[in-house]
Protein backbone atom coordinates (compact mmCIF):
# COMPACT_ATOMS: atom_id res chain seq x y z
CA UNK A 1 0.00 0.00 0.00
CA UNK A 2 1.15 3.61 -0.47
CA UNK A 3 3.09 5.00 2.45
CA UNK A 4 0.67 7.91 3.03
CA UNK A 5 -2.92 6.65 2.75
CA UNK A 6 -4.27 9.99 3.99
CA UNK A 7 -2.97 11.62 0.83
CA UNK A 8 -4.89 9.25 -1.44
CA UNK A 9 -7.46 11.10 -3.58
CA UNK A 10 -11.10 10.70 -2.69
CA UNK A 11 -12.96 7.83 -4.39
CA UNK A 12 -13.07 7.29 -8.13
CA UNK A 13 -14.53 10.04 -10.22
CA UNK A 14 -14.48 12.51 -7.36
CA UNK A 15 -12.82 15.84 -6.61
CA UNK A 16 -10.06 16.60 -4.14
CA UNK A 17 -7.81 19.53 -3.40
CA UNK A 18 -4.29 19.52 -1.99
CA UNK A 19 -4.76 22.77 -0.07
CA UNK A 20 -6.89 23.96 2.81
CA UNK A 21 -9.73 26.09 1.49
CA UNK A 22 -10.03 29.54 3.07
CA UNK A 23 -12.77 31.71 1.65
CA UNK A 24 -12.34 35.44 2.30
CA UNK A 25 -15.27 37.71 3.04
CA UNK A 26 -15.88 38.64 -0.61
CA UNK A 27 -16.29 34.95 -1.46
CA UNK A 28 -13.67 35.01 -4.24
CA UNK A 29 -11.24 32.17 -3.70
CA UNK A 30 -9.40 29.63 -5.82
CA UNK A 31 -11.64 26.92 -4.31
CA UNK A 32 -14.87 28.56 -5.52
CA UNK A 33 -14.07 29.33 -9.16
CA UNK A 34 -14.06 27.43 -12.44
CA UNK A 35 -11.50 29.03 -14.77
CA UNK A 36 -11.51 28.91 -18.52
CA UNK A 37 -8.18 28.11 -20.15
CA UNK A 38 -7.48 31.70 -21.17
CA UNK A 39 -8.19 32.86 -17.62
CA UNK A 40 -5.77 30.33 -16.14
CA UNK A 41 -3.14 31.59 -18.58
CA UNK A 42 -3.87 35.16 -17.42
CA UNK A 43 -3.35 34.14 -13.80
CA UNK A 44 -0.03 32.47 -14.66
CA UNK A 45 1.05 35.54 -16.61
CA UNK A 46 0.14 37.85 -13.71
CA UNK A 47 2.17 35.74 -11.28
CA UNK A 48 5.19 35.71 -13.59
CA UNK A 49 4.93 39.48 -14.10
CA UNK A 50 4.94 39.91 -10.32
CA UNK A 51 8.05 37.94 -9.50
CA UNK A 52 7.23 34.23 -9.77
CA UNK A 53 9.39 32.73 -12.55
CA UNK A 54 7.71 30.31 -14.93
CA UNK A 55 10.36 27.67 -14.28
CA UNK A 56 9.44 27.75 -10.57
CA UNK A 57 5.72 27.40 -11.28
CA UNK A 58 6.48 24.48 -13.60
CA UNK A 59 8.60 22.84 -10.90
CA UNK A 60 5.74 23.17 -8.43
CA UNK A 61 3.28 21.71 -10.93
CA UNK A 62 5.44 18.68 -11.59
CA UNK A 63 6.02 18.23 -7.85
CA UNK A 64 2.25 18.27 -7.32
CA UNK A 65 1.76 15.45 -9.80
CA UNK A 66 4.51 13.43 -8.13
CA UNK A 67 2.94 14.03 -4.72
CA UNK A 68 -0.46 12.75 -5.92
CA UNK A 69 1.08 9.88 -7.85
CA UNK A 70 3.28 8.57 -5.04
CA UNK A 71 0.37 8.77 -2.59
CA UNK A 72 -1.58 6.36 -4.78
CA UNK A 73 0.93 3.89 -6.25
CA UNK A 74 3.93 1.93 -5.07
CA UNK A 75 7.14 2.31 -7.09
CA UNK A 76 6.78 0.64 -10.49
CA UNK A 77 8.00 1.17 -14.06
CA UNK A 78 6.93 4.61 -15.33
CA UNK A 79 6.76 6.15 -18.78
CA UNK A 80 6.41 9.92 -18.98
CA UNK A 81 5.06 11.05 -22.36
CA UNK A 82 6.07 14.67 -22.91
CA UNK A 83 4.61 17.05 -25.45
CA UNK A 84 6.39 20.01 -27.04
CA UNK A 85 4.91 22.73 -24.78
CA UNK A 86 4.44 23.59 -21.14
CA UNK A 87 2.45 20.43 -20.41
CA UNK A 88 5.48 18.50 -21.59
CA UNK A 89 7.62 20.74 -19.39
CA UNK A 90 5.67 19.48 -16.38
CA UNK A 91 6.46 15.97 -17.62
CA UNK A 92 10.22 16.56 -17.58
CA UNK A 93 9.93 17.73 -13.96
CA UNK A 94 7.89 14.63 -13.07
CA UNK A 95 10.44 12.28 -14.60
CA UNK A 96 13.34 13.94 -12.76
CA UNK A 97 11.58 14.02 -9.38
CA UNK A 98 10.41 10.39 -9.62
CA UNK A 99 13.96 9.26 -10.31
CA UNK A 100 15.22 11.39 -7.42
CA UNK A 101 12.64 9.65 -5.20
CA UNK A 102 14.11 6.27 -6.14
CA UNK A 103 11.46 5.01 -8.55
CA UNK A 104 12.93 2.40 -10.89
CA UNK A 105 12.76 2.43 -14.67
CA UNK A 106 11.54 5.98 -15.27
CA UNK A 107 11.61 6.51 -19.03
CA UNK A 108 10.68 9.51 -21.17
CA UNK A 109 9.03 9.55 -24.58
CA UNK A 110 8.90 12.72 -26.66
CA UNK A 111 8.59 13.00 -30.41
CA UNK A 112 10.23 16.44 -30.30
CA UNK A 113 14.04 16.58 -29.89
CA UNK A 114 15.13 18.25 -26.67
CA UNK A 115 17.06 20.79 -28.73
CA UNK A 116 13.81 21.95 -30.38
CA UNK A 117 12.03 22.73 -27.11
CA UNK A 118 11.64 26.32 -26.01
CA UNK A 119 11.17 28.36 -22.86
CA UNK A 120 10.54 26.76 -19.48
CA UNK A 121 10.01 23.32 -21.03
CA UNK A 122 13.51 23.46 -22.56
CA UNK A 123 14.96 24.47 -19.18
CA UNK A 124 13.45 21.48 -17.38
CA UNK A 125 14.28 19.05 -20.18
CA UNK A 126 17.93 20.06 -19.82
CA UNK A 127 17.71 19.68 -16.02
CA UNK A 128 16.37 16.14 -16.54
CA UNK A 129 19.22 15.35 -18.94
CA UNK A 130 21.85 16.76 -16.55
CA UNK A 131 20.41 14.76 -13.64
CA UNK A 132 20.58 11.55 -15.68
CA UNK A 133 24.13 12.19 -16.83
CA UNK A 134 25.24 13.06 -13.28
CA UNK A 135 24.27 9.52 -12.28
CA UNK A 136 25.97 8.04 -15.33
CA UNK A 137 22.54 6.97 -16.57
CA UNK A 138 21.39 7.05 -20.16
CA UNK A 139 19.74 10.32 -21.22
CA UNK A 140 18.06 8.74 -24.23
CA UNK A 141 14.63 10.07 -25.13
CA UNK A 142 12.33 7.62 -26.88
CA UNK A 143 9.68 8.15 -29.52
CA UNK A 144 6.05 7.27 -28.79
CA UNK A 145 6.37 4.24 -31.07
CA UNK A 146 9.38 3.00 -29.11
CA UNK A 147 7.50 3.60 -25.87
CA UNK A 148 4.58 1.48 -27.04
CA UNK A 149 6.91 -1.36 -27.98
CA UNK A 150 8.60 -1.24 -24.58
CA UNK A 151 5.29 -1.07 -22.70
CA UNK A 152 4.08 -4.14 -24.59
CA UNK A 153 7.11 -6.06 -23.32
CA UNK A 154 6.72 -4.78 -19.75
CA UNK A 155 3.06 -5.84 -19.74
CA UNK A 156 3.95 -9.32 -20.92
CA UNK A 157 6.60 -9.76 -18.23
CA UNK A 158 4.30 -8.56 -15.44
CA UNK A 159 1.28 -10.77 -16.12
CA UNK A 160 -0.26 -11.86 -12.82
CA UNK A 161 2.10 -9.66 -10.80
CA UNK A 162 0.37 -6.29 -11.06
CA UNK A 163 -2.25 -4.85 -8.73
CA UNK A 164 -4.27 -1.69 -8.18
CA UNK A 165 -1.41 -0.01 -6.29
CA UNK A 166 1.39 -1.55 -8.34
CA UNK A 167 0.57 -1.69 -12.06
CA UNK A 168 2.87 -3.29 -14.58
CA UNK A 169 3.38 0.13 -16.14
CA UNK A 170 2.32 3.61 -15.11
CA UNK A 171 2.09 6.15 -17.94
CA UNK A 172 2.09 9.89 -17.29
CA UNK A 173 0.25 11.70 -20.08
CA UNK A 174 1.99 15.08 -20.26
CA UNK A 175 1.47 15.53 -23.99
CA UNK A 176 -1.11 18.30 -24.19
CA UNK A 177 -3.02 20.28 -21.59
CA UNK A 178 -6.39 21.98 -21.35
CA UNK A 179 -5.40 24.82 -23.68
CA UNK A 180 -4.86 22.63 -26.75
CA UNK A 181 -6.39 24.46 -29.71
CA UNK A 182 -6.05 21.87 -32.49
CA UNK A 183 -6.97 18.21 -32.92
CA UNK A 184 -4.37 15.60 -32.05
CA UNK A 185 -2.40 14.41 -35.04
CA UNK A 186 -3.12 10.86 -36.17
CA UNK A 187 0.09 9.38 -34.78
CA UNK A 188 -0.43 10.76 -31.28
CA UNK A 189 -4.12 9.85 -31.33
CA UNK A 190 -3.29 6.26 -32.35
CA UNK A 191 -0.64 5.93 -29.62
CA UNK A 192 -3.06 7.12 -26.95
CA UNK A 193 -5.79 4.84 -28.29
CA UNK A 194 -3.46 1.85 -27.96
CA UNK A 195 -2.64 2.92 -24.43
CA UNK A 196 -6.37 3.08 -23.66
CA UNK A 197 -6.83 -0.48 -24.92
CA UNK A 198 -4.13 -1.74 -22.58
CA UNK A 199 -5.54 0.31 -19.70
CA UNK A 200 -8.96 -1.35 -19.90
CA UNK A 201 -7.52 -4.79 -20.64
CA UNK A 202 -7.53 -6.98 -23.73
CA UNK A 203 -7.00 -10.63 -24.62
CA UNK A 204 -3.42 -10.48 -23.35
CA UNK A 205 -3.83 -8.46 -20.15
CA UNK A 206 -6.18 -7.68 -17.31
CA UNK A 207 -7.68 -4.25 -16.54
CA UNK A 208 -5.36 -2.10 -14.46
CA UNK A 209 -2.18 -3.67 -15.79
CA UNK A 210 -1.44 -0.28 -17.36
CA UNK A 211 -2.65 2.82 -15.51
CA UNK A 212 -2.57 6.44 -16.63
CA UNK A 213 -1.98 9.79 -14.92
CA UNK A 214 -3.07 12.87 -16.88
CA UNK A 215 -1.35 16.19 -16.32
CA UNK A 216 -4.03 18.93 -16.39
CA UNK A 217 -6.42 16.92 -18.63
CA UNK A 218 -6.27 13.74 -20.70
CA UNK A 219 -4.62 14.78 -23.97
CA UNK A 220 -7.05 15.85 -26.66
CA UNK A 221 -9.71 17.15 -24.27
CA UNK A 222 -10.65 20.81 -24.72
CA UNK A 223 -10.50 22.44 -21.31
CA UNK A 224 -13.43 24.78 -21.90
CA UNK A 225 -15.94 22.42 -23.55
CA UNK A 226 -15.15 18.93 -22.17
CA UNK A 227 -15.12 17.60 -25.74
CA UNK A 228 -12.43 16.67 -28.23
CA UNK A 229 -11.54 19.32 -30.77
CA UNK A 230 -13.33 19.26 -34.15
CA UNK A 231 -15.42 16.34 -32.86
CA UNK A 232 -12.33 14.17 -32.39
CA UNK A 233 -12.70 11.57 -29.66
CA UNK A 234 -10.49 11.82 -26.59
CA UNK A 235 -8.47 8.63 -26.98
CA UNK A 236 -7.26 7.74 -23.49
CA UNK A 237 -9.07 8.30 -20.17
CA UNK A 238 -7.00 8.60 -17.01
CA UNK A 239 -7.05 6.89 -13.64
CA UNK A 240 -5.84 10.08 -11.97
CA UNK A 241 -5.82 13.66 -13.24
CA UNK A 242 -3.88 16.44 -11.56
CA UNK A 243 -4.64 20.03 -12.46
CA UNK A 244 -3.50 23.26 -10.88
CA UNK A 245 -5.06 26.02 -8.75
CA UNK A 246 -8.66 25.72 -10.02
CA UNK A 247 -10.68 23.27 -12.09
CA UNK A 248 -11.50 24.07 -15.71
CA UNK A 249 -14.95 23.44 -17.20
CA UNK A 250 -13.75 20.11 -18.61
CA UNK A 251 -12.94 18.85 -15.12
CA UNK A 252 -16.46 19.50 -13.87
CA UNK A 253 -18.76 18.67 -16.80
CA UNK A 254 -19.79 15.04 -17.10
CA UNK A 255 -18.32 14.52 -20.58
CA UNK A 256 -14.93 15.43 -19.17
CA UNK A 257 -15.35 14.17 -15.63
CA UNK A 258 -15.89 10.64 -16.91
CA UNK A 259 -12.41 10.74 -18.47
CA UNK A 260 -10.55 12.09 -15.43
CA UNK A 261 -10.59 9.23 -12.94
CA UNK A 262 -9.84 10.84 -9.59
CA UNK A 263 -9.25 14.58 -9.81
CA UNK A 264 -6.72 16.42 -7.65
CA UNK A 265 -6.36 20.20 -7.78
CA UNK A 266 -2.85 21.15 -6.67
CA UNK A 267 -1.88 24.57 -5.34
CA UNK A 268 1.23 25.85 -7.14
CA UNK A 269 1.34 29.03 -5.08
CA UNK A 270 -0.40 31.63 -7.21
CA UNK A 271 -1.58 34.41 -4.88
CA UNK A 272 -5.18 35.48 -4.48
CA UNK A 273 -4.18 38.75 -6.13
CA UNK A 274 -3.64 36.87 -9.39
CA UNK A 275 -7.21 35.57 -9.25
CA UNK A 276 -8.51 39.03 -8.39
CA UNK A 277 -6.73 40.43 -11.44
CA UNK A 278 -8.38 37.82 -13.66
CA UNK A 279 -11.75 38.53 -12.06
CA UNK A 280 -11.33 42.25 -12.76
CA UNK A 281 -10.87 41.48 -16.45
CA UNK A 282 -14.04 39.36 -16.37
CA UNK A 283 -16.24 42.21 -15.13
CA UNK A 284 -19.06 43.11 -15.07
CA UNK A 285 -20.25 39.51 -14.71
CA UNK A 286 -17.23 38.06 -12.93
CA UNK A 287 -15.80 34.56 -13.03
CA UNK A 288 -17.67 31.31 -13.39
CA UNK A 289 -18.24 29.98 -9.89
CA UNK A 290 -18.90 26.75 -8.05
CA UNK A 291 -22.25 26.78 -6.26
CA UNK A 292 -21.69 27.21 -2.53
CA UNK A 293 -23.45 29.27 0.16
CA UNK A 294 -20.47 31.63 0.10
CA UNK A 295 -21.71 32.92 -3.26
CA UNK A 296 -25.44 33.33 -2.55
CA UNK A 297 -25.88 33.12 1.23
CA UNK A 298 -26.10 36.90 1.66
CA UNK A 299 -29.30 36.96 -0.43
CA UNK A 300 -31.22 34.46 1.68
CA UNK A 301 -31.62 34.91 5.41
CA UNK A 302 -33.40 32.90 8.09
CA UNK A 303 -36.94 34.07 8.98
CA UNK A 304 -36.92 36.97 11.42
CA UNK A 305 -38.62 37.19 14.79
CA UNK A 306 -41.97 38.92 14.60
CA UNK A 307 -42.55 37.88 11.00
CA UNK A 308 -45.70 36.16 9.81
CA UNK A 309 -46.76 33.97 6.91
CA UNK A 310 -47.39 36.89 4.56
CA UNK A 311 -43.83 38.11 5.07
CA UNK A 312 -42.69 34.75 3.70
CA UNK A 313 -44.75 34.93 0.54
CA UNK A 314 -47.48 33.04 -1.29
CA UNK A 315 -46.68 30.49 -4.02
CA UNK A 316 -49.16 29.50 -6.72
CA UNK A 317 -48.61 26.07 -8.31
CA UNK A 318 -50.48 25.06 -11.46
CA UNK A 319 -51.63 21.41 -11.44
CA UNK A 320 -52.98 19.43 -14.36
CA UNK A 321 -55.20 16.35 -13.87
CA UNK A 322 -52.96 13.63 -15.30
CA UNK A 323 -49.93 13.74 -12.97
CA UNK A 324 -51.12 15.53 -9.84
CA UNK A 325 -48.30 14.09 -7.77
CA UNK A 326 -45.81 16.34 -9.54
CA UNK A 327 -47.56 19.55 -8.52
CA UNK A 328 -48.03 18.25 -4.97
CA UNK A 329 -44.29 17.66 -4.74
CA UNK A 330 -43.59 21.20 -5.96
CA UNK A 331 -46.11 22.64 -3.50
CA UNK A 332 -44.69 20.78 -0.50
CA UNK A 333 -41.15 21.73 -1.50
CA UNK A 334 -42.11 25.42 -1.67
CA UNK A 335 -43.66 25.22 1.79
CA UNK A 336 -40.74 23.29 3.31
CA UNK A 337 -38.16 25.77 2.10
CA UNK A 338 -40.03 28.60 3.77
CA UNK A 339 -42.93 29.96 1.71
CA UNK A 340 -45.63 31.18 4.09
CA UNK A 341 -48.56 30.04 1.92
CA UNK A 342 -48.99 27.68 -1.04
CA UNK A 343 -52.02 27.31 -3.30
CA UNK A 344 -52.53 24.70 -6.01
CA UNK A 345 -54.63 25.83 -8.96
CA UNK A 346 -56.24 22.77 -10.52
CA UNK A 347 -58.95 21.88 -12.96
CA UNK A 348 -62.24 20.72 -11.51
CA UNK A 349 -61.43 17.27 -12.91
CA UNK A 350 -58.34 17.13 -10.71
CA UNK A 351 -60.08 18.50 -7.61
CA UNK A 352 -61.22 15.12 -6.19
CA UNK A 353 -57.75 13.64 -6.67
CA UNK A 354 -55.85 16.49 -5.07
CA UNK A 355 -57.91 18.41 -2.54
CA UNK A 356 -58.15 15.57 -0.04
CA UNK A 357 -54.37 15.10 -0.03
CA UNK A 358 -53.42 18.69 0.74
CA UNK A 359 -52.55 19.31 4.38
CA UNK A 360 -50.39 22.44 4.28
CA UNK A 361 -51.51 23.86 0.93
CA UNK A 362 -54.77 25.31 -0.33
CA UNK A 363 -56.65 24.36 -3.49
CA UNK A 364 -58.30 26.58 -6.07
CA UNK A 365 -60.44 24.87 -8.76
CA UNK A 366 -60.57 26.18 -12.33
CA UNK A 367 -63.11 25.52 -15.08
CA UNK A 368 -62.16 22.75 -17.48
CA UNK A 369 -65.15 22.34 -19.77
CA UNK A 370 -63.19 24.18 -22.47
CA UNK A 371 -59.83 25.79 -23.04
CA UNK A 372 -61.42 29.24 -23.19
CA UNK A 373 -63.13 28.75 -19.83
CA UNK A 374 -59.92 27.48 -18.24
CA UNK A 375 -57.86 30.38 -19.57
CA UNK A 376 -60.45 32.89 -18.40
CA UNK A 377 -60.41 31.46 -14.86
CA UNK A 378 -56.60 31.40 -14.89
CA UNK A 379 -56.40 35.07 -15.88
CA UNK A 380 -58.84 35.99 -13.14
CA UNK A 381 -56.74 34.08 -10.61
CA UNK A 382 -53.56 35.82 -11.76
CA UNK A 383 -55.29 39.19 -11.53
CA UNK A 384 -56.00 38.68 -7.83
CA UNK A 385 -52.41 39.88 -7.14
CA UNK A 386 -52.02 37.58 -4.15
CA UNK A 387 -48.99 35.76 -5.51
CA UNK A 388 -45.32 36.24 -4.80
CA UNK A 389 -44.15 33.37 -7.04
CA UNK A 390 -45.71 30.96 -9.54
CA UNK A 391 -44.69 27.44 -10.61
CA UNK A 392 -45.86 26.19 -14.01
CA UNK A 393 -44.82 22.86 -15.47
CA UNK A 394 -44.80 19.97 -12.99
CA UNK A 395 -47.68 17.72 -14.01
CA UNK A 396 -49.09 20.49 -16.20
CA UNK A 397 -50.55 18.39 -19.05
CA UNK A 398 -54.18 19.36 -19.30
CA UNK A 399 -56.26 16.51 -20.67
CA UNK A 400 -58.59 18.92 -22.47
CA UNK A 401 -60.17 18.11 -25.84
CA UNK A 402 -58.42 21.10 -27.45
CA UNK A 403 -54.73 20.87 -28.42
CA UNK A 404 -52.94 20.76 -25.10
CA UNK A 405 -49.77 22.58 -26.11
CA UNK A 406 -51.70 25.59 -27.44
CA UNK A 407 -53.65 25.93 -24.21
CA UNK A 408 -50.60 25.45 -22.01
CA UNK A 409 -48.68 28.06 -24.02
CA UNK A 410 -51.53 30.48 -23.37
CA UNK A 411 -51.40 29.80 -19.62
CA UNK A 412 -47.64 30.40 -19.60
CA UNK A 413 -47.88 33.59 -21.66
CA UNK A 414 -50.61 34.89 -19.36
CA UNK A 415 -48.38 34.25 -16.34
CA UNK A 416 -45.45 35.96 -18.07
CA UNK A 417 -47.64 38.99 -18.69
CA UNK A 418 -47.75 39.56 -14.93
CA UNK A 419 -44.78 40.77 -12.88
CA UNK A 420 -44.90 37.81 -10.49
CA UNK A 421 -41.63 35.81 -10.25
CA UNK A 422 -42.08 32.59 -12.20
CA UNK A 423 -40.56 29.10 -12.48
CA UNK A 424 -41.14 27.27 -15.78
CA UNK A 425 -40.39 23.56 -15.77
CA UNK A 426 -41.13 20.39 -17.75
CA UNK A 427 -44.44 20.61 -19.66
CA UNK A 428 -44.48 24.42 -19.51
CA UNK A 429 -41.21 24.45 -21.43
CA UNK A 430 -42.08 21.66 -23.84
CA UNK A 431 -45.26 23.49 -24.83
CA UNK A 432 -42.89 25.82 -26.70
CA UNK A 433 -41.02 23.08 -28.55
CA UNK A 434 -40.88 24.30 -32.12
CA UNK A 435 -41.77 27.81 -30.92
CA UNK A 436 -38.72 28.90 -28.88
CA UNK A 437 -38.76 32.40 -30.35
CA UNK A 438 -42.28 32.90 -28.98
CA UNK A 439 -41.10 32.05 -25.46
CA UNK A 440 -37.94 34.15 -25.75
CA UNK A 441 -39.92 37.12 -27.03
CA UNK A 442 -42.37 36.94 -24.12
CA UNK A 443 -39.51 36.60 -21.64
CA UNK A 444 -37.61 39.54 -23.10
CA UNK A 445 -40.75 41.69 -23.23
CA UNK A 446 -41.07 41.06 -19.49
CA UNK A 447 -37.39 41.54 -18.62
CA UNK A 448 -36.58 45.23 -18.22
CA UNK A 449 -33.03 46.18 -19.13
CA UNK A 450 -30.95 46.68 -16.01
CA UNK A 451 -33.47 44.91 -13.78
CA UNK A 452 -32.69 41.51 -12.27
CA UNK A 453 -34.39 38.59 -14.01
CA UNK A 454 -37.57 37.28 -12.41
CA UNK A 455 -38.08 34.01 -14.33
CA UNK A 456 -36.22 30.71 -13.93
CA UNK A 457 -36.30 28.00 -16.60
CA UNK A 458 -35.34 24.50 -15.41
CA UNK A 459 -34.81 22.17 -18.40
CA UNK A 460 -32.93 18.89 -18.22
CA UNK A 461 -30.60 18.05 -21.11
CA UNK A 462 -33.27 16.57 -23.37
CA UNK A 463 -35.67 19.45 -22.79
CA UNK A 464 -32.88 21.96 -23.29
CA UNK A 465 -31.93 20.50 -26.66
CA UNK A 466 -35.54 20.32 -27.83
CA UNK A 467 -36.23 23.90 -26.79
CA UNK A 468 -32.96 25.76 -27.34
CA UNK A 469 -30.83 23.41 -29.45
CA UNK A 470 -31.27 25.09 -32.84
CA UNK A 471 -31.09 28.61 -31.40
CA UNK A 472 -27.90 27.89 -29.47
CA UNK A 473 -26.23 26.22 -32.44
CA UNK A 474 -27.03 29.23 -34.60
CA UNK A 475 -25.80 31.64 -31.92
CA UNK A 476 -22.60 29.67 -31.27
CA UNK A 477 -21.81 30.06 -34.97
CA UNK A 478 -18.11 30.19 -35.71
CA UNK A 479 -17.09 28.94 -32.26
CA UNK A 480 -18.93 25.68 -32.87
CA UNK A 481 -17.48 25.29 -36.34
CA UNK A 482 -13.93 25.54 -35.04
CA UNK A 483 -14.16 23.75 -31.71
CA UNK A 484 -17.08 21.33 -31.99
CA UNK A 485 -19.75 21.42 -29.29
CA UNK A 486 -19.45 24.77 -27.47
CA UNK A 487 -19.95 22.95 -24.16
CA UNK A 488 -22.66 23.00 -21.52
CA UNK A 489 -21.37 26.18 -19.87
CA UNK A 490 -21.48 28.13 -23.10
CA UNK A 491 -24.76 26.63 -24.30
CA UNK A 492 -26.43 27.55 -21.02
CA UNK A 493 -24.96 31.05 -21.04
CA UNK A 494 -26.19 31.65 -24.59
CA UNK A 495 -29.70 30.40 -23.80
CA UNK A 496 -30.01 32.68 -20.75
CA UNK A 497 -28.88 35.67 -22.79
CA UNK A 498 -31.38 34.90 -25.55
CA UNK A 499 -34.25 34.27 -23.13
CA UNK A 500 -33.67 37.12 -20.70
CA UNK A 501 -34.17 34.60 -17.88
CA UNK A 502 -32.17 32.49 -15.48
CA UNK A 503 -31.60 29.04 -16.99
CA UNK A 504 -30.93 26.13 -14.64
CA UNK A 505 -29.68 23.39 -16.98
CA UNK A 506 -30.21 20.28 -14.88
CA UNK A 507 -28.01 17.21 -14.65
CA UNK A 508 -25.25 15.65 -12.59
CA UNK A 509 -23.32 18.74 -13.72
CA UNK A 510 -26.04 21.38 -13.34
CA UNK A 511 -25.08 24.69 -14.93
CA UNK A 512 -26.91 27.92 -14.11
CA UNK A 513 -26.70 31.12 -16.13
CA UNK A 514 -28.20 34.60 -15.88
CA UNK A 515 -28.98 36.94 -18.78
CA UNK A 516 -26.09 39.24 -17.82
CA UNK A 517 -23.54 36.45 -18.32
CA UNK A 518 -23.11 35.15 -14.78
CA UNK A 519 -22.50 31.39 -14.74
CA UNK A 520 -22.56 28.95 -11.83
CA UNK A 521 -21.76 25.25 -11.68
CA UNK A 522 -23.48 22.93 -9.23
CA UNK A 523 -21.32 19.81 -9.26
CA UNK A 524 -22.42 18.26 -5.97
CA UNK A 525 -25.57 16.41 -7.03
CA UNK A 526 -25.58 12.85 -5.63
CA UNK A 527 -26.76 10.01 -7.90
CA UNK A 528 -29.76 9.40 -5.62
CA UNK A 529 -31.43 12.47 -7.15
CA UNK A 530 -31.96 10.58 -10.42
CA UNK A 531 -35.54 9.67 -9.60
CA UNK A 532 -38.94 10.73 -10.87
CA UNK A 533 -40.25 13.92 -9.30
CA UNK A 534 -36.85 15.22 -8.20
CA UNK A 535 -37.08 18.10 -10.67
CA UNK A 536 -40.58 18.99 -9.45
CA UNK A 537 -39.19 19.41 -5.95
CA UNK A 538 -36.41 21.62 -7.28
CA UNK A 539 -38.95 23.85 -9.04
CA UNK A 540 -40.85 24.19 -5.76
CA UNK A 541 -37.67 25.07 -3.87
CA UNK A 542 -36.90 27.87 -6.34
CA UNK A 543 -40.41 29.30 -6.15
CA UNK A 544 -40.42 29.09 -2.35
CA UNK A 545 -37.26 31.18 -2.19
CA UNK A 546 -38.49 33.72 -4.72
CA UNK A 547 -41.73 34.10 -2.75
CA UNK A 548 -39.60 35.12 0.24
CA UNK A 549 -38.01 37.90 -1.79
CA UNK A 550 -34.86 36.16 -3.02
CA UNK A 551 -34.07 37.25 -6.57
CA UNK A 552 -34.31 34.66 -9.34
CA UNK A 553 -30.54 34.14 -9.72
CA UNK A 554 -29.78 33.57 -6.06
CA UNK A 555 -32.99 31.55 -5.60
CA UNK A 556 -31.99 29.16 -8.38
CA UNK A 557 -28.45 28.78 -7.00
CA UNK A 558 -29.62 28.34 -3.41
CA UNK A 559 -32.35 25.88 -4.36
CA UNK A 560 -29.93 23.75 -6.39
CA UNK A 561 -27.59 23.59 -3.39
CA UNK A 562 -30.37 22.67 -0.95
CA UNK A 563 -31.65 20.06 -3.41
CA UNK A 564 -28.23 18.44 -3.55
CA UNK A 565 -27.79 18.57 0.22
CA UNK A 566 -31.18 16.91 0.72
CA UNK A 567 -30.09 14.11 -1.60
CA UNK A 568 -26.85 13.63 0.31
CA UNK A 569 -28.66 13.70 3.63
CA UNK A 570 -31.11 10.92 2.70
CA UNK A 571 -28.77 8.80 0.55
CA UNK A 572 -29.59 5.52 -1.21
CA UNK A 573 -33.24 4.61 -1.63
CA UNK A 574 -34.29 8.23 -2.07
CA UNK A 575 -37.71 9.01 -3.53
CA UNK A 576 -38.75 12.51 -4.53
CA UNK A 577 -41.24 12.50 -1.63
CA UNK A 578 -38.29 12.25 0.76
CA UNK A 579 -36.55 15.42 -0.42
CA UNK A 580 -38.77 18.09 1.20
CA UNK A 581 -38.54 16.23 4.51
CA UNK A 582 -34.76 16.70 4.56
CA UNK A 583 -35.00 20.49 4.31
CA UNK A 584 -35.26 21.23 8.06
CA UNK A 585 -31.98 19.48 8.77
CA UNK A 586 -30.25 21.15 5.84
CA UNK A 587 -31.45 24.61 6.90
CA UNK A 588 -30.45 24.02 10.53
CA UNK A 589 -26.93 23.32 9.40
CA UNK A 590 -26.90 26.22 6.91
CA UNK A 591 -28.09 28.76 9.48
CA UNK A 592 -26.28 27.27 12.47
CA UNK A 593 -29.50 26.48 14.34
CA UNK A 594 -28.73 23.96 17.11
CA UNK A 595 -30.68 20.69 17.02
CA UNK A 596 -33.63 20.37 19.37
Amino acid sequence: MPSDPSAHPVPAGSYATSRLSHVPDNGLDWATVVLRCAQMAQADAWAMAHGQPGVVLMERAGAGVVQALTARWLPCPVWVWCGPGNNGGDGWVIARLLEAAGWPQVSVACDSPIESLQGDAAHHAQRWRQARLSRAASADVHTLDQALQAIAVQRAHAQGRSGPHSPAVLVVDALFGAGLSRPLDEKVHAALAQLATWRTGDATSTPGCVQVVAVDVPSGLHGDTAHGLADQTVPCPADLTVTFMAPKPAHMLMHGRALMGDLVVHDIGLPLAALQAVAAQAQPVGLWRRNTPVVWGHAWQAPRRGGHKYHRGHVLVWSGPRMPGASRLAARAAARIGAGLVTLAMTRTAWPHLAGHLMSAMAHPLADESADALCADWRALLASRRWNAIVLGPGAMLGLPEPQADTLRTLVLDALATEVPLVLDADALMAFEGHPQLLCQALNDRHREGAPPSVVLTPHEGEFNRLFGDLVRAEAGQAQATAGDPGKFERTRLSAAMAGAVVLHKGADTVLAAPDGRVMLHDDAPPWLSTGGSGDVLAGFIAGLMAQGVDAWHAACGAAWVHGQCGHRFGPGLLADDLPEQVPGVLRRLWGVPPQ
